[in-house]
């Protein structure tokens, strides 16, 4: 619903403040299409209420994500947090995230996969995504976080035609 925990955001905020005064950088993911750490199901569950297979149980969990790339409610939930963190000014620096030259880059997810979808489905994904981040914020770079060819289904047409796309910046 676009509410956040200010309190791990902070820590988010002292984190990248720390890495910019050891002259670090992050490379900052959005999503993970693995579910420990919230990824696709959070936004397939909060949007539809049902609850997720495990992931170890490949196929259901392969058409549980499905809605990532086929619903939009789901999806603007997912673009509508993509917009609230790179618009984020962080609170200890008072610079805002798409400035914060501690940030490498945006990787769109951990190991993106298409969960079953036709190519172009992924394709036109990736490509809202990354347009929307290069829209807020040209300074940085946007990977899409791919395994390369294992994570494209060992397609290496659409292993290509993600990383093709002008706004991702590297593999």
């Amino acid at each position: 619903d676009g509410t956040y925990d200010e309190d791990l955001l902070a820590g988010l905020d002292r984190f990248m403040a720390e890495l910019g005064r050891r002259g670090m950088t992050a490379v900052l993911y959005f999503n993970n299409s693995c579910d420990w750490s919230g990824g696709y199901v959070h936004y397939v569950k909060r949007v539809t209420g049902a609850d997720s297979p495990s992931f170890w149980d490949w196929e259901d969990y392969h058409d549980y994500c499905a809605p990532m790339f086929t619903n939009r409610d789901v999806q603007e939930a997912y673009l509508g947090h993509i917009r609230n963190i790179v618009s984020r000014v962080n609170s200890e620096t008072g610079v805002a995230y798409k400035d914060d030259p501690a940030i490498f880059s945006w990787q769109l997810a951990n190991e993106p996969r298409a969960f079953g979808q036709e190519p172009d489905v992924l394709v036109n994904f990736i490509d809202h995504e990354a347009k929307l981040i290069k829209s807020l914020d040209p300074n940085h770079q946007v990977t899409t976080g791919s395994e390369g060819m294992w994570g494209c289904n060992e397609d290496s047409v659409l292993c290509r035609r993600i990383h093709e796309i002008p706004e991702i910046d590297y593999m």
